[in-house]
């Protein structure tokens, strides 16, 4: 009878030394599981945060307002990742407590790589931080640029409706060839003008096409839009001025044709006047 008891008795003591042991293999199981997994996401996050910073130089404003905002949140995703590398050192040593030197050796090997990996990334925002702050300098330059484009622009749209509304509220004058000439002089000197402000307008197509690379889509058709606009309408005063100049040349031979008739006619008049008188005067004579 002893001798089963104490069979018994060993038997439990092995089952108990058993289930302990199963235990602990669970623990350790699940320490390991949870310790792979944070290491997946600390590399899925570093991927994350490499493609924010891979980018390269931005080609518009638009995709500069946007490397901006995900360089600040790489910065942040850094830090965050350095402490989640510590998170994943203490889980590792968690682990290798319950581990062999092999264990060991393979979890330093992990937190080297991953220490190693966030230090390039630190470099590469260093490196795109410098980028962005010489695309920044660029927009403050374009910037600088389309202002004064368009203030260059305004003041020509301005000069086209004070034209517009010159030429409609000034009529052909009729009462005199000096102001017929005048008026031509005057046209003529508008043509001028006109020459020389659509010149102005090719000089801004050139810097207008230079600004609309920096800007969307959207923007650049407006300003091209803008642009093509004002053309049109010098180009509608310049036609408009040259067509006048057949009429006005037309209204000054008529003036002078008139002028001559009657000065002719006072000529005649006044010979007349003067055979009358010495007539007069003739008979007058005893």
């Amino acid at each position: 009878v002893q001798a089963a008891n104490v069979n018994t008795l060993k038997k439990q003591i092995a089952e108990q030394n058993l289930g302990a042991r199963e235990r602990e293999l669970q623990v350790a199981l699940q320490k390991q599981e949870k310790y792979q997994q944070a290491v997946q996401d600390v590399t899925l996050k570093m991927e994350r945060t490499q493609s924010k910073l891979a980018r390269t130089y931005p080609s518009s404003l638009g995709d500069l307002d946007k490397q901006l905002k995900d360089y600040k949140e790489a910065l942040c995703d850094i830090e965050s990742i350095r402490e989640d590398i510590a998170r994943v050192r203490e889980r590792g040593r968690q682990i290798v407590e319950m581990s062999d030197p092999e264990g060991y050796n393979t979890m330093q090997a992990t937190l080297s790589m991953l220490t190693d990996r966030v230090d390039n990334l630190q470099a590469l925002a260093d490196a795109k931080g410098k980028q962005l702050q010489s695309a920044v300098k660029d927009k403050e330059k374009h910037e600088i640029s389309m202002t004064a484009y368009k203030k260059h622009l305004k003041d020509l749209e301005d000069w086209v409706e004070e034209m517009k509304i010159r030429q409609a509220a000034t009529p052909l004058p009729t009462d005199s060839v000096q102001s017929l000439k005048q008026y031509l002089h005057d046209n003529q000197t508008l043509q001028e003008d006109l020459n020389n402000r659509l010149q102005q307008v090719s000089d801004l197509a050139v810097q207008c096409d230079a600004l609309c690379e920096r800007e969307t889509p959207s923007n650049a058709e407006k300003l091209r839009s803008q642009l093509t606009n004002l053309q049109t309408q010098l180009g509608n005063l310049k036609l408009a001025a040259i067509e006048k100049q057949g009429p006005i040349r037309s209204a000054i031979k008529e003036s002078e044709k008139r002028h001559k008739e009657m000065e002719d006619h006072e000529d005649k008049g006044k010979k007349l006047q003067d055979w009358i008188t010495d007539t007069k005067q003739l008979a007058m004579v005893p």
